[in-house]
Order: structure tokens, then sequence, then C-alpha cells
């Protein structure tokens, strides 16, 4: 999307939007998609979208928000006097449909700005997820905490039912654990039941290849009372 000034839609001209075109897709911010985030520029602008920097806007404070709930903060800044403008770059985390980002001052009367909604994809393939019933995926909230990765899986396993089959199924994901397509890796499914009918069973691992970065099998543990671990390994690149 684009600055126009003094461009209209109706006519006679009422109605001045002050942009034309619509924002494009993005990929979120993983280390193979500009890392430091992509860049936007806010214009300050008469009521037809012509570039103006009036004396009461320069020094105002101005917020840039998304409706990314993972995004990393902006930092709060200010147009420039001499441009009209400011640039600045937002970093997205989250795969999702309908992502905006907003513009808004702190001077009263000035019309704040959001986008049009765009949509954000998920990045490189990086590590795995696995879930049992209980676990779920929060899109955009993982990344790196400390030296730890944190994969975006998220709740806590429900109990199960000796002898009773339960889904167990692997994903493959972006560094933010959004589902990432594309992966046909194979990886390992074990758990810690040494019972001979378990599946699988503690020092025999059932083997799994995803189709497009997901598969899925069903597991049946015996053993009862404590907790019973179930893990994966990545067989073709075991980094995550």
């Amino acid at each position: 999307m684009a600055q126009n000034n003094g461009y209209f839609v109706s006519d006679p001209p009422t109605e001045f939007p002050m942009f034309t075109g619509m924002p494009i897709t993005r990929t979120v911010n993983d280390y193979d998609h500009s890392p430091t985030g992509y860049q936007f520029i806010v214009y300050s602008c008469d009521a037809y979208g012509n570039i103006t920097a009036t004396p009461d806007v320069i020094g105002q404070t101005l917020t840039i928000t998304t409706n990314d709930p993972y995004a990393y903060p902006v930092t709060p800044t200010t147009i420039d006097a001499a441009t009209g403008q400011a640039i600045v770059n937002v970093i997205f985390h989250t795969a999702m449909e309908g992502v905006t980002v907003g513009a808004h001052i702190t001077l009263d009367g000035i019309e704040e700005f959001e986008t049009p909604g765009f949509p954000t994809n998920a990045g490189t393939p990086y590590g795995l997820q696995l879930l049992v019933p209980g676990l779920y995926v929060e899109n955009g909230s993982g990344g790196w905490v400390g030296s730890a990765w944190d994969n975006g899986v998220r709740g806590e396993e429900n109990a199960q039912l000796s002898g009773i089959y339960f889904p167990v199924t692997v994903l493959a994901c972006d560094m933010f654990g959004n589902f990432a397509q594309g992966v046909y890796d194979q990886v390992q499914v074990s758990s810690g039941d040494d019972s001979p009918s378990a599946i699988p069973q503690s020092g025999s691992p059932v083997t799994l290849t995803l189709d497009n970065s997901s598969a899925t099998m069903n597991a049946r543990l015996i053993r009862s009372g404590g907790s019973i671990p179930v893990s994966y390994t990545h067989l073709t690149l075991p980094t995550n």
C-alpha cells in the first residue's frame, strides 16, 4: 500500500482514505526473514492525505500497535519535523490472517490510522512439537528464552486410562511455534512404559514419517501410577 496525496474514492469527493493499494503478505520475522522487522512509514497528513508536519504534531508521542499478540513491542517515537513522517520496524511472531498495524498519537483531535488486515505466514521450519490430549499449540508464543527454546506447546497432559489408546501427534513448526508446512522428516516416538504390550514400549520406539509436517499415531500405556513420559527423537535432523 502507498500514501497518495488528495486521493478520494467518491464523486463528488467526500471520502479521503489517504492511501492506495493493500498491504502485502509477510512472513514472521525469524532468522531467515528480516529478523529486525518490516519497515512501516507513518505520515502526518491533512484531511486529504497531503503530507504535512504542523507544529502541534511535532514532539507528540507516536505509538505503533498491532493485533499480533506476540509481536515484539515497538518503541514509541515522534514525527520528524523535516519529513512529516516516522519510520518504524515491526517484528511479527504469529502466523495469522487479518494482521493490522496502527498508529496512534497523544494529541487529541488527530485521526488515528490502522492498516487493512493482511496475512502473515509461518517462517522456516525450525523444530518439532509433540501433542497428547490436553496439550495445544499457541501460535507465535514460542522462541528462545535464555538458552532454552520454547516450541509454543501449552496446556497440561490429561491422565490416560491403562490399556486405552490415545492420539500422539508430532508437528513441524517455525521458531515461534507456528505450524510450518513442507517437512517430510522421520521421527521416533518413545515412552517410559516398559510393559510388553505398551505402544510405544520403552526401548522400542515407533518411527513416523511426517506428511507435510504432521504425523499422528495411536499410543497405549499399560503401567499405572505416576507419570509416564512420552517423547520424540528427530531422526532426519536431530536438533530441536
